[in-house]
């Protein structure tokens, strides 16, 4: 086993996602691993997996930025991984000056994000790349009653962004065509 310790920092580690990737990260021969996580949430339960944690402000606060670095600082940070779709538009903008610090940061360039979280975004681009995505279209607010009545049932109301099924909502007549998993929408 190497020597040297590799510092992960992980935001949001209330993600359903998180267990799974310390359980990986601590099977890893040849490495050793120090994971250091992050949430707003005292009770997500990413906290208590990690070597050590921390509470941090919401992304929207003005103080949220200066705690990361702080963070990172303190704990020798080598790589920032953001586990939310949240967190991942929040760190491309910002991934050029976190990297100035010598922290690789797990989240790919602020264009593609933009397109690949956003739904409106992204089927825009499969338009103007000739793929043909499922009819949709961006509902200007307070016009969502107007406008249900022109769609065939059943159809999906989606967050332009969102984490999960976070935004989602699935309009039928009845529930009885939809699968077990879709009745929570």
């Amino acid at each position: 086993m190497s020597d040297t310790v590799i510092n992960i920092l992980f935001t949001s580690v209330g993600n359903p996602a998180f267990p799974a990737i310390v359980s990986e990260l601590r099977k890893q021969s040849g490495f050793r691993f120090r994971i250091v996580g992050t949430d707003i949430r005292k009770e997500a339960p990413g906290l208590y997996l990690t070597d050590k944690s921390y509470l941090t402000s919401r992304l929207i606060d003005s103080n949220f930025i200066d705690e990361i670095l702080t963070i990172i600082e303190e704990d020798k940070i080598d790589i920032l991984f953001p586990l939310s779709t949240i967190d991942q538009n929040f760190f491309s903008a910002n991934k050029a000056m976190i990297e100035e610090k010598g922290v690789k940061v797990v989240v790919s360039d602020a264009d593609a994000v933009y397109v690949s979280n956003n739904k409106f975004n992204l089927y825009e681009l499969l338009k103007q790349e000739n793929i043909n995505p499922l009819k949709y279209a961006k509902i200007p607010k307070g016009e969502l009653f107007n406008l249900i009545d022109e769609y065939e049932k059943p159809f999906v109301l989606k967050r332009e962004e969102g984490a999960g099924g976070q935004g989602t909502y699935i309009v039928a007549e009845t529930d009885s065509g939809l699968r077990e998993d879709d009745k929570k929408f």
